[in-house]
Formats: C-alpha cells, structure tokens, sequence
C-alpha cells in the first residue's frame, strides 16, 4: 500500500491480482480496480513502488510475471499504461524525480534502469546489495541506499545517471555515507541536506546532511537540458563519513510498518508491526515520543509486567521427517482487567526447514483463547516470534 505525500487523496494497493485504489477523500471511500482483467499487463499485477510528486502516477513492479516487467499507470487520464519489459530481474524499489521526467528503478541483480520520458530507457550498475532509493528534493541527483556496499548511502546524478563526486576543497568530502546497520528506508528533508534514515536492525534513525554545490532550486523545477546555466550539470555531492544514529527507544530488529516524514521535515512517524504505539522522533531534538495505541479487542494494550514463557521447548525440525511438540504458553501478570500482548520467541533446534505454520493457543487469566495459526513465511529460520493480542 502507498499514498501520495503531497496530496494525500488516493491511496494505491498493490496484488498479485491486479492493481487497486481508494480516493480517501470521497464521502464513502470504497475500494476500485484498475481493471477486471485477469491479464497481469492489464490488471496491472504486483507491487506498488513508488508514486509521482503530483499524484497522477504509479510505478508497479511485476513480479509475478514469467517475464518480469514494470508498469507506468496515470491514474488521472485512464491512458493504458507504459509496459517496460524487462526479462530476468526483481524489481525493489523506484522513485520518480520531482518532475516526472525520470524514473529510477532498482533491482536485486545490481542493476538501476533509468526510465525518461525523452530519453531510450537504459541501465547502469550498482551494488546487488541496494534497498531503496529517493531523489533530493531539488531533483540534481538520488540517494542510494545499500550502495555501494549493504551499510552505505551515495548518490547519482539525475541527468545522466552517473554517481556523484564530492568536491575535495569542501569539508566533509566523503562520495557516501555509512550508517550503523543497513539502511531500509531513506527520507529526504524538504530543506534539501539532510536525510532520516530508517534502521530497524539497530532499532534506529540514523540522519546525516549533504553539501550539494549547485544552489537549491524551488521543489518541481530541475530540469535536465533547461536554460543555461543548468544544462546537464552533475552536482558534486558532499557526504559525511558517518551517519548519526538516534536510538528510538525500542527493541532491535522491529517489523517497520510505516515511516514517514511531515511535510516540514521536523518529525518522523514511525509505525511497526509488534509495537502497540506510534513512535514521533523529534527530527530537532533526537528524541523519540511513543504514542500507545488502544487494543482493538478491547481494553488497553499493556506493557508486560510479568514473565512469559514457554513450559517446554517445541521441536520444530523437520529434518527426520515430520514437526511436532506440545508446549503451553504462561503468562504471569498482575494486570486485571486490561489485555496485554504476549509474545513468545522460539528457537529451532538446527535452523533446518519449518512448517508452513504453527498453531498456538494464548490463554489471559485461566481462559483459552481460540487457536491461532502464525505463518512462518518470509521469516527467519532461527527465530520465530508469535505476537497476538489473547
């Protein structure tokens, strides 16, 4: 899922199905397909990546394709969209320039394509090991995080794609930036310098600020090929040597759900799978405020105050054949009538193949709940964590 930040109306959803929207500033916002097809080139089926400053835009990364392709939908015309073909690749991630005239996509092969309105889509080479990628909010050039190495932010030159270079005579003159973990979300400031860094492996926000040699322009006017004397000009792009990292308070390696910066730039919202809040990191200040969210089920969602535990450990490998073990899952709290989150974390014995699911019981004050089925795709096979509210 993926909304406009500049204009907040519509709301895009992406699936293997096919793509869909919601105009959230309708009386009755209801869900709509782009097509009833159930040709992926027509549905427009996969992930959406990024969407365009004016709202009008949306790239889709088909990954579900035998060929895989990447689509251009304007969802403001109903035009049929741009099918870039191009076989053998996962797309990660994409981000259009503040004037639509440039799109870059990334993918898990190290290699970034470069898709122009005027120009013959082409491709250069970057690090396999890239996660996202965003422009500055001048338009000159793009952030590149995992590039050139997991734990390293750089830049290309948005005219001819090429990465930037620091000017020596300026301090400091770092080409990247290296952050404490890998960088999983980048967020440019409006102000055009400085850049929030995503880091749920350290639990973080890292930020750091550039020196860009060619004067900021207003936020939609860089041009490649506009007057003189801003014709094809590679910025020279000043990085710091490292990234200052803020802790946010919680545990490492948190499930980020959203992370988004205010208009202004002076905070970032943070919201994560297994947290029940909503973390606001005072951009200014480096200081996290933590939101707690009610518990939908009813009653207020409590930090632990007692131990949980597992009465007996599971034997989840599957390496002789079969999984199995039986194992209750004790809560001891001194909370009466509010609800807490019980989470347990389970260890596998040789990190060998696991069960598509596991099913599990929680039980709140002697009362068991119904059973609950956790999905262990896309997980590590070393730990798996359980997390529902009993």
């Amino acid at each position: 899922m993926m909304f406009n930040h500049v204009t907040g109306d519509r709301v895009y959803l992406g699936s293997n199905q096919g793509l869909m929207y919601v105009d959230v500033s309708a009386n009755n916002p209801a869900a709509a397909v782009v097509s009833s097809s159930t040709t992926c080139n027509v549905a427009l089926c996969g992930k959406v990546l990024d969407i365009s400053n004016d709202g009008k835009q949306v790239v889709i990364a088909d990954n579900v394709s035998t060929t895989s392709q990447v689509y251009i939908y304007n969802g403001s015309t109903g035009a049929a969209p741009i099918d870039l073909i191009i076989p053998n690749e996962v797309f990660t991630a994409a981000s259009f320039s503040p004037d639509q005239s440039k799109i870059f996509i990334l993918t898990s092969t190290g290699r970034m394509y470069v898709y122009s309105t005027v120009d013959a889509l082409t491709s250069v080479p970057i690090a396999t090991s890239v996660t996202d990628i965003k422009f500055s909010a001048d338009g000159s050039f793009a952030y590149l995080a995992g590039n050139p190495a997991p734990t390293a932010i750089s830049a290309f030159a948005t005219c001819d794609a090429r990465p930037t270079v620091p000017n020596l005579s300026v301090s400091p003159d770092s080409a990247f930036v290296t952050t404490p973990g890998v960088p999983y979300r980048i967020f440019p400031s409006p102000d055009a310098q400085h850049v929030l860094v995503f880091d749920p492996e350290n639990g973080s926000i890292d930020n750091f600020a550039t020196v860009d040699q060619i004067a900021p322009l207003p936020y939609d006017q860089y041009v490649c090929g506009g007057p003189p004397p801003l014709v094809n000009i590679d910025p020279t792009v000043n990085f710091p040597a490292a990234a200052q990292s803020y802790n946010l308070g919680q545990t490492k390696n948190f499930l980020p759900v959203l992370g988004q910066l205010v208009a202004d730039g002076t905070q970032f919202i943070v919201v994560a799978r297994q947290l029940p809040a909503v973390l606001i990191f005072d951009v200014n200040q480096g200081t996290t405020t933590s939101v707690p969210l009610t518990d939908p089920l009813g009653g207020d969602s409590l930090d632990q105050v007692g131990d949980t535990q597992l009465s007996a450990a599971l034997n989840l490998d599957q390496s002789g054949g079969g999984a199995g073990g039986n194992s209750a899952l004790v809560y001891n709290s001194d909370a009466v009538s509010s609800r807490p989150i019980i989470q347990a974390t389970i260890n596998t014995p040789n990190n060998a193949a696991l069960p598509g699911t596991i099913t599990a019981t929680l039980t709140w004050n002697g009362t068991a709940g119904s059973a609950q089925n956790f999905s262990t795709s896309g997980m590590t096979a070393v730990l798996k964590a359980l997390a529902r509210n009993v």
